[in-house]
This record gives C-alpha cells, sequence and structure tokens, in this order.
C-alpha cells in the first residue's frame, strides 16, 4: 500500500496516525543529549549491566509486571507503576524513548504508560538496542543515576479490557474485533503454550501474530513500513464503530499491536489476563475440556 493509500485507509476509517510514536536510532544519537530526552532501557537488572546505550536508565521489567491470582504478566498497582516511573525520572515535559533488546519489553513498557495516560509522552526506539548496536553506535555499562521525577498517573481506563467485560462483549451485538496475537500454531491449538491448560483460541477471535508487525533483516527486527502496517490492519477492521480487543498468552505480545494500532491512530483495548486466564474457565474454539 502507497502512503496515499495509507492516508485514505486512515481517513476512511477517521483515524490520524502518529510517526511521532516511533523513532530511530539516528533521531536518538542526534537528540539524546537534549535534557527533556529521558531514554528508558526496558531489561532485567543483569541485562542492563552487560551494556545498554549511554545515558540510558534502568525501566526493570521484573517490575513492570507482576504475578496477580496465578496469572502471570499482569500490570501491578497504580501506586507501584507510579513509583517505577518516578524512580526513573519520567517527567511531564520529558520526550520517553523506550528500548530494549527484546521489542514486546519497550511495545509493554509503551502499552503501560499508555494505560497511565502518559502514551503522548512516548515513543519506542524501532530497532532497540540490536539496531543500535549493529549500527557499531556506542554502549556503556556507566549507570545513570535517574533525577526522582513527577509521574502521576491519569489513567485511561479504555485501553485495559477485563476478563468479564470481554465476556459481555461477546454476549452483546456490539460490533467489535478481537486480535490474538500468539503465533498459528497456539492459536489453532496445535500448541498449548506456558501455563496453558486447553489449546485454542477465544470464540470470534482472528489470528495476527506479533511478529506480523515487523521484519528481520540480519537479525534486526524493525517495524514495517506504515503502509504495510495499515493493510494489514484494514484487512480485519472494516469500521472505526469497531472496538479492537487484543490479547495473546499473558499479554505481552500483544501489546506490540496495540502500540502498532495506536502508532496508526487507533485505541485498542488490551486483556491484560489473556488467554492464561482465559482457558482456565471461559469458553474456547479448540481442545474440548
Amino acid at each position: 500500500m502507497s502512503l496515499m493509500l495509507s492516508l485514505l485507509f486512515a481517513a476512511s476509517l477517521a483515524t490520524t496516525p502518529h510517526p511521532e510514536m516511533l523513532v530511530t536510532t539516528q533521531w536518538l544519537a542526534n537528540n539524546i543529549a537534549q535534557p527533556n530526552v529521558i531514554v528508558l532501557d526496558v531489561a532485567t537488572l543483569d541485562e542492563f549491566k552487560q551494556g545498554h546505550i549511554d545515558g540510558a536508565v534502568l525501566l526493570n521489567v521484573r517490575q513492570l509486571m507482576v504475578r496477580r491470582a496465578n496469572i502471570p504478566d499482569e500490570l501491578p498497582s497504580i501506586t507501584r507503576l507510579e513509583t517505577l516511573f518516578r524512580d526513573a525520572g519520567v517527567k511531564p515535559s520529558a520526550t520517553i524513548v523506550l528500548t530494549s533488546n527484546d521489542p514486546l519489553y519497550a511495545t509493554r513498557a509503551f502499552f503501560t504508560l499508555d494505560y497511565l495516560g502518559w502514551g503522548d509522552h512516548a515513543a519506542v526506539l524501532d530497532g532497540g538496542n540490536v539496531k543500535w548496536a549493529a549500527e557499531k553506535r556506542p554502549l556503556s555499562t556507566r549507570q545513570v543515576a535517574a533525577k526522582k521525577g513527577d509521574f502521576k498517573a491519569i489513567v485511561n481506563p479504555n485501553a485495559l479490557i477485563t476478563r468479564d467485560e470481554l465476556k459481555g462483549l461477546l454476549a452483546s451485538n456490539e460490533p467489535f474485533v478481537l486480535l490474538d496475537a500468539r503465533n498459528t500454531n497456539n492459536f489453532l491449538g496445535h500448541q498449548k503454550g506456558a501455563e496453558v491448560e486447553h489449546a485454542g483460541h477465544i470464540p470470534t477471535a482472528q489470528c495476527l501474530p506479533w511478529t506480523a508487525n515487523t521484519t528481520v533483516d540480519h537479525g534486526v527486527r524493525t517495524l514495517r513500513v506504515t503502509g504495510e502496517l495499515a493493510d494489514t490492519y484494514a484487512a480485519l477492521i472494516k469500521s472505526a464503530d469497531e472496538r479492537v480487543v487484543l490479547y495473546c498468552r499473558t499479554g505481552v505480545e500483544a501489546s506490540m499491536n496495540y502500540f502498532v494500532l495506536r502508532y496508526l491512530g487507533f485505541h485498542p483495548a488490551l486483556y491484560d489476563g489473556s488467554y492464561v486466564e482465559w482457558n482456565k474457565t471461559e469458553p474456547i474454539v479448540g481442545e474440548s475440556r
């Protein structure tokens, strides 16, 4: 799809793309010294110590998600998240650039910020640390002490959907699109995945693996061009009136689809409990109980 067709697609669904949500390594190299730019490396402490973009602050991925009611990768409490981002130096005047070795860590952090009402302050580094290093840009083991920020959540409840709310949608006549970000084998029930008891998928769901948003060149995974992404989602979303709900196994893979839809100008909702929670008690398409 050409750029012009992409814009027509967006206009037909009453969406406005947000190219500022994705920054290049060159943009970051040119702007990293700006006082309002905060680079958050979403990683474990061990990964961060092994090397990161000089000047980046660690956003510990293990503090970004918690296990609750035996469901992995759930959002922590609002208070805990406020403390996490405040300690990372996030403040209202900041442009937050999210980077990681695993692109899903960065997109999960974006979803979290968007849920907290700070999505408009955040961008993802296309290609992340892997692309930065592949271009022979400098990495560092120096740890920067962040000045405590002024972070206060303004929760966006529409970014999140619960199991009961999804059950209500499925029982209603409201038009909506349900997208599963797992791979095809998981979706079809050929493989269960960790902590999944009953293989298959949620009724009415369509499969759009998170990897469909990206391309890999010499080991570097980057986002596909805007026109290709628009084409992919145009085949699934027919009207701006349709609500878009995303899930995967635990809510991490679906964060990539969430980020791309926000990038294209949509306002999806992510089911954080995802298939690990749903398959325990709710109807599925796939393995019989």
